[in-house]
Order: C-alpha cells, then sequence, then structure tokens
C-alpha cells in the first residue's frame, strides 16, 4: 500500500508539473493567439510618400501598397512627410539606408540631391521604386506611374476642344525641370499637342515656391503681371487647389480656365463649382499596388517591366456631382 501511494505522489507531481508547464506556456502565447499569428515578412520596404491627404490620393496610394504587401509577404514601414521638402525626404532615405531595408518606395521631385541619395540607396544594394514621379537618372529600379508625356499631351488635346485661341501659363513644382524628368517630358507632351492649335500660345512656364501657400504666390504674381492669361495647366494636385482658391476669391475664375490635377476632396467641389475647369488623374491604388509587385518581381529576379505605365483619366464640372457621391459614400463606410 505505500508502495502504491508512492507512486500515485509521484504520478501527480509529474501531472501538476506538465499541468503547470502547458498553463506558463499557454500564458506566454495567450497575446499572440488572441491577436492572430505573428506576421513573418520576407522582405522590408520603407514608403515615402506624403502623408497630406486622409481620404485621397496618397491614402489611396497607402492602401494599394497595404493590399500588395499581404500578398508578397512585404513589411512596409511608412515614414512620409506631409509635404514635399527635399531635406526630409533625404533624411528619410538616409534613415531606411541605414536601417538596411530591401527596399524604398518613394515619390520624389527629380533633383540632384534626391538623385544622389536614390544613388546611394540602390549602392547599398536597396532596391528603389519611384511611384507618381520619375526620377530616371538616379538609377532606380523601377517606376510605376504615368507616362507623364501623355498626360501632358492630353491635357494639350482637352485644352484644344475647349478653346481655338487663348494664352497658357503652366506652374511646375519644384525648382528646376531637370532633362527627361516627369515634369520635363509633361511639358514636352503639353507643347507638341499644342502645336497642332496656332491659336493656343504657351507664354509662360513657371514654378512653385516650396510650401504650402507656393502656388497662391506665384499665381498671384503671375496674374498682376500678366492679365491676358487665359488658361492655367497645374502639374501638382496641391499647386491645383492653390491655384483654384486665388482664382475663386479674386473672381477671376470666371475668365480663367483652370486644368489640374488630382482628386483630392477640395479639387472635386471645386471643380463642382466650375473654379476648376476640368482635372486628370491616375489611379493611385492600382500605383500603389504594382509598386510592390514591381519590387516584388525585381528580389525573385522576374520578367517584370522596370516601368509600368498607370491609366489616367480626364474628370469635368458634370462628372463631380457622382464623384462626390462616391466619397460620401467611401466616408459613410469608413465611419462602420
Amino acid at each position: 500500500m505505500r508502495f502504491l501511494r508512492i507512486i500515485t505522489a509521484v504520478l501527480s507531481l509529474v501531472g501538476l508539473f506538465f499541468a503547470t508547464d502547458r498553463f506558463a506556456r499557454w500564458l506566454v502565447r495567450a497575446p499572440h493567439e488572441l491577436q492572430g499569428p505573428v506576421p513573418r515578412y520576407k522582405y522590408r520596404v520603407a514608403s515615402i510618400v506624403p502623408t497630406s491627404d486622409e481620404e485621397g490620393y496618397w491614402r489611396q496610394l497607402r492602401l494599394g501598397m497595404e493590399e500588395a504587401a499581404v500578398r508578397y509577404g512585404v513589411g512596409l514601414e511608412f515614414g512620409g512627410s506631409r509635404s514635399q521638402n527635399d531635406e526630409h525626404l533625404v533624411d528619410r532615405f538616409k534613415a531606411a539606408i541605414a536601417a538596411r531595408v530591401d527596399g524604398i518606395i518613394c515619390y520624389v521631385e527629380d533633383n540632384d540631391q534626391v538623385a544622389q541619395v536614390i544613388s546611394q540607396a540602390v549602392r547599398r544594394g536597396i532596391t528603389v521604386i519611384t511611384v507618381g514621379s520619375d526620377v530616371p537618372a538616379s538609377g532606380r529600379q523601377g517606376y510605376v506611374g504615368p507616362d507623364a508625356f501623355y498626360l501632358g499631351y492630353e491635357v494639350g488635346r482637352t485644352l484644344r476642344m475647349m478653346k481655338k485661341e487663348a494664352k497658357v501659363a503652366v506652374l511646375l513644382d519644384g525648382s528646376t525641370v531637370r532633362p527627361r524628368s516627369t515634369q520635363a517630358r509633361y511639358l514636352q507632351g503639353l507643347r507638341q499637342a499644342l502645336a497642332s492649335a496656332p491659336g493656343l500660345r504657351l507664354v509662360h512656364v513657371g514654378r512653385t515656391p516650396p510650401g504650402v501657400l507656393g502656388a497662391q504666390s506665384a499665381i498671384q504674381d503671375l496674374l498682376s503681371k500678366e492679365e491676358e492669361i487665359e488658361v492655367i495647366c497645374c502639374f501638382s494636385p496641391h499647386d491645383t487647389l492653390g491655384v483654384a482658391r486665388v482664382l475663386r476669391e479674386s473672381d477671376w475664375h470666371h475668365r480663367v480656365i483652370l486644368i489640374g490635377t488630382g482628386l483630392l476632396p477640395e479639387t472635386l467641389h471645386l471643380l463642382a463649382q466650375g473654379v476648376v475647369s476640368a482635372t486628370v488623374a491616375s489611379y493611385p491604388l492600382e500605383m500603389g499596388f504594382e509598386s510592390i509587385r514591381l519590387f516584388h518581381e525585381i528580389r525573385t529576379g522576374g520578367p517584370a517591366p522596370r516601368v509600368i505605365g498607370s491609366g489616367t483619366q480626364f474628370f469635368r464640372p458634370e462628372d463631380a456631382p457622382v464623384l462626390l457621391e462616391q466619397l460620401a459614400h467611401h466616408e459613410v463606410e469608413n465611419v462602420r
């Protein structure tokens, strides 16, 4: 009997040990089990794109990237700023390089400072994809976005249908236009389209100063000197808003046609009001998705093209009610 009691006691201790051990293991695992499996990523990618709008262009771009990241096992680290500032961009590139990420996907202006830091990242073995705006001389491995020449040409073609004769001004963002850059190609396309319309004369190509009020100060200065300007074409979505505000507040929008870029919520309202006469937009959700897919193809040695063109579409004031209804529906769905 005594022997049986000893055996029973030993078995009880062993059972208690295993039960305690299992409970301890469950206790350690519990938070992870409640949250689902810990994601495992094949690659780390730093996304350096603006964060200036919550429901518009840049948010759609980020959503597309996030969707593709799940499919391709990519860990995304968003590190953009609210405004395009070269110093901030360079700092973020240097931080991504120091963190030894596998890739960088970025929206940047084509200038020497940015091109140099992209080249530095590429030399460190980091795959760099530009999106929306290209920097072809930097050594970047891929670009996803609209064909800037075609974009400029379509702006000119649309303008030909709206006016037979007019003095035209173009506003490009940033300090310089580098050869082969996105903005240079946009300008080439626009000029080629206007070449077959002698009555439409491109009389001014301006650069908007940095800062949130850059476009507003540039257009105020232009219109105070060139009173005969009848058409303004804006390359940047935020320049479009800045110019539209000046036109609306000064009542110039009754005599000036504004052809803008982008579908920010405020742009849609200005389009509905007729302050913006037309706007051209690409497809940011698809661009974001394709940028991650292209990164994955490059890293795995796939046959992906190094340049993926995204489509563009023109919108006129009569399109605004449907677009605003879609935006309102999207906001309601987000609240739910």
